[in-house]
């Protein structure tokens, strides 16, 4: 465990002009309709809206929590698409999600009964290093209300 994890990565020395703030979850998806499984998504709040936002700014930064068991491979994903995060290790395991795609284009995510509880894993105010406050803007996705309060 520790603050940030060696595979974590700035974009240079700049602070970014745009940070997100959230949950980072993984997802198994189940497709009906296509029999399709995708494994080891990447998920969460954090990850959508930093995707959004790299239509406008780039790099985007991503400070989040991750639980022990977080697939670091998805992690370097991030990196790959230009996303830099700044992720702090807790001793939780990561928030797994089923998504189950129905037909008709219904969707549910199921939490998965071994998963991590999502305040465990959403980042506090406490939890973001000094370096990281002068950005020029912060998107705090949604959390439970005492980690949202925090920042």
């Amino acid at each position: 465990m520790g603050a940030f994890p060696a595979g974590s990565f700035r974009a240079g020395d700049q602070i970014a002009m745009l940070y997100t703030l959230g949950n980072i979850t993984t997802d198994d998806i189940v497709v009906y309709e296509t029999h399709e499984l995708f494994l080891n998504a990447n998920g969460g709040n954090a990850i959508y809206s930093a995707i959004g936002a790299l239509i406008w700014y780039q790099p985007v930064h991503i400070l989040a929590r991750i639980g022990q068991t977080y697939p670091r491979e998805n992690i370097e994903k991030l990196h790959r698409a230009g996303i830099a995060t700044f992720l702090k290790e807790v001793p939780f395991r990561d928030v797994r999600s089923w998504a189950l795609y129905e037909p008709g284009g219904i969707r549910q995510f199921v939490d998965q009964l071994s998963a991590g509880k999502i305040g465990d894993v959403s980042i506090r105010g406490e939890d973001i290093p000094d370096q990281h406050l002068g950005g020029k803007g912060y998107h705090i996705a949604p959390m439970p209300y005492d980690a949202q309060y925090s920042l």
